[in-house]
C-alpha cells in the first residue's frame, strides 16, 4: 500500500509541475549534491549516467538516496555495460536511439527535459561516452549536464564543457546514438516521453 501512494504522490507531483514547465526558462533539473556520482572504474560513463539520472528522479519523489547505490546500479543494470531497459528500486529506464533520426536534435532533447525534469542520459556511441544530461536555459539556448569522469564530474557544467566529442553544443548533439530516460515506476508508465 505504501508504493502506491508514493506512486501517486508521484504522478500527481509531475501533473502539477507541467503545466509550469510550459512557461518555464529552465527545463530540467538543479540537482541536489547528493545526487552527483563518478566513475570508480573505467569504461562506465553510462552506468553512473543512469545512477546520477535514476538517483535525481528518485530525488524529487521523496525516496532516500542511499537505496540506489552505485552496486545496486550493478547488480540490476549492468551486463558487460548498460542494459536498454531496466528497473531498479520500482523506477522503470528504458533506451531509445530516436535521437538518430531527429531533425532538430535540441527540440528532441528540450521535449525531453520537459517531460522528465530529472534528465536524460545520452550517449555517443563512436567515442564511446555517456553523460547525465539535466537541464537547459531557453535564455541563452545552453544545454547541462553532470559528466562521469572525476576531473570534470560531481557538478552540473554546459554541455560543452563536457568531454562527449565536439567543438560546439550542436556538433555534440549531432553525434548522439541513443537516450536512456526513466519511464516511471513498475506497472505504472505514466512519464513516457
Amino acid at each position: 500500500m505504501q508504493k502506491w501512494k508514493r506512486c501517486l504522490a508521484g504522478l500527481l507531483s509531475v501533473l502539477c509541475v507541467l503545466p509550469l514547465c510550459a512557461n518555464a526558462e529552465y527545463l530540467g533539473a538543479v540537482p541536489d549534491d547528493s545526487v552527483y556520482m563518478v566513475e570508480t572504474q573505467r569504461r562506465t560513463c553510462t552506468l553512473i549516467a543512469a545512477a546520477m539520472m535514476v538517483r535525481e528522479f528518485a530525488r524529487q519523489h521523496g525516496y532516500e538516496l542511499e537505496e540506489l547505490a552505485e552496486s545496486d546500479f550493478r547488480r540490476e543494470a549492468w551486463f558487460d555495460g548498460l542494459t536498454w531497459d531496466f528497473t531498479i528500486n520500482t523506477i522503470n529506464v528504458q533506451c531509445v536511439e530516436g535521437i538518430r533520426e531527429a531533425e532538430d536534435k535540441t527540440e528532441y532533447l528540450k521535449c525531453f527535459l520537459k517531460y522528465h525534469p530529472e534528465g536524460v542520459v545520452i550517449y555517443d556511441a563512436n567515442q564511446p561516452h555517456a553523460i547525465w544530461l539535466n537541464g537547459y536555459d531557453e535564455t541563452t539556448g545552453v544545454f547541462y549536464c553532470a559528466d562521469t569522469i572525476s576531473s570534470r564530474g560531481m557538478k552540473t557544467i554546459p554541455l560543452v564543457d563536457s568531454i562527449l566529442r565536439g567543438d560546439t553544443q550542436q556538433a555534440i548533439l549531432d553525434s548522439l546514438d541513443r537516450i536512456w530516460y526513466v519511464t516511471g515506476y513498475r506497472g505504472i508508465e505514466p512519464f513516457a516521453g
